[in-house]
C-alpha cells in the first residue's frame, strides 16, 4: 500500500510538472500571438493613415483642378458675354 501511495504521488507530481511546462509554453504562444496581433493592428493603422493622407492630397489636387476649371469657364463666359455685347452694339 505504501508503494502504491508513493507511485501515485510521483505520478501526480509528474503530471503537475508536465502541466506547468505545457502551461508555460501555452502562455508563450499566447504572448507571441498577442504581439503579432498588435503588429497587425499597428500595420493596419499605418496603412489607414497613409491612405487618408493620399486621399487628402488627391482631394486637394481635385479641388485645385475644379477651381481651375471653374475659373476657365467663368473667363470663357465673360469673353462670350463681351463678344455678344459688342456684336449687339455694332
Amino acid at each position: 500500500m505504501i508503494r502504491a501511495d508513493h507511485a501515485e504521488r510521483a505520478a501526480i507530481g509528474l503530471d503537475l510538472a508536465v502541466a506547468r511546462i505545457l502551461d508555460h509554453a501555452h502562455r508563450q504562444i499566447e504572448r507571441a500571438e498577442i504581439a503579432e496581433e498588435a503588429d497587425h493592428a499597428h500595420d493596419l493603422a499605418g496603412g489607414i493613415r497613409q491612405r487618408l493622407a493620399l486621399l487628402a492630397v488627391r482631394m486637394r489636387a481635385s479641388s485645385l483642378v475644379l477651381a481651375s476649371i471653374a475659373s476657365a469657364i467663368l473667363m470663357t463666359s465673360l469673353r462670350r458675354s463681351a463678344i455678344g455685347v459688342a456684336a449687339h452694339a455694332g
